[in-house]
């Protein structure tokens, strides 16, 4: 039987409550939610999985992230089409990763390694009211508030943003290590900055 009137606020104020803390239990609900509500209309955008990197948890977890464009195979999914307000109530900022930097001990190469796909690294907008991200200060020890979230570009004419994938995780993670070192306290208020990998 679904839950309707109040029920359904008193549901929907409980999930909101549990993202506000970005648990591990809070992440999940509101996987199931989103599948959920994409099931009941198969015309739908449906959703984009990212990883998150939550305030709460040891380690990132795949998140699911709804996508509020109408729907139209035609039109490509850009990173402003997800529905992410839930995990950044004080709105993000956008870091667009392309390569690893110059210099990084893992590739020995002449100039910039580009990646296969562009990343793009959502953090909050304003860092000074956001709680600190202990996922990212167990992991590497880097001072970050408020969640993160990685989604991905394709490879196409028109860079898709497309679901991440188990695989990249290893390669996300160094991407976020490197990254949260240079932008932990970034107030300015641009909505998107290009950055080389760890510069």
């Amino acid at each position: 039987m679904p839950v309707t009137g109040s029920s359904a606020q008193h549901a929907e104020d409980h999930i909101g409550n549990e993202i506000a803390s970005s648990s591990i239990a809070a992440i999940l609900s509101w996987n199931r939610k989103v599948k959920a509500d994409t099931a009941k209309n198969p015309k739908s955008r449906k959703y984009i999985r990212a990883y998150i990197y939550p305030l709460s948890g040891d380690y990132p977890r795949i998140v699911c992230l709804p996508v509020i464009s109408d729907f139209d195979p035609g039109v490509p999914i850009w990173t402003n089409d997800l529905r992410v307000r839930e995990w950044f109530p004080f709105g993000n900022h956008e870091t667009t990763i392309t390569s690893l930097p110059l210099g990084d001990e893992s590739y020995d190469g002449d100039g910039p390694f580009f990646l296969k796909n562009t990343y793009i690294m959502l953090t909050s907008l304003n860092p000074h009211e956001s709680p600190s991200n202990e996922c990212i200060c167990r992991l590497w020890g880097n001072n970050v508030a408020g969640n993160v979230v990685v989604v991905r570009h394709g490879r196409g004419a028109v860079p898709n943003v497309t679901h991440m994938s188990a695989p990249e995780l290893q390669l996300v993670d160094y991407l976020v290590a490197l990254n949260t070192k240079h932008i932990l306290q970034d107030t300015q208020a641009n909505d998107t900055d290009t950055l080389v990998a760890g510069l």
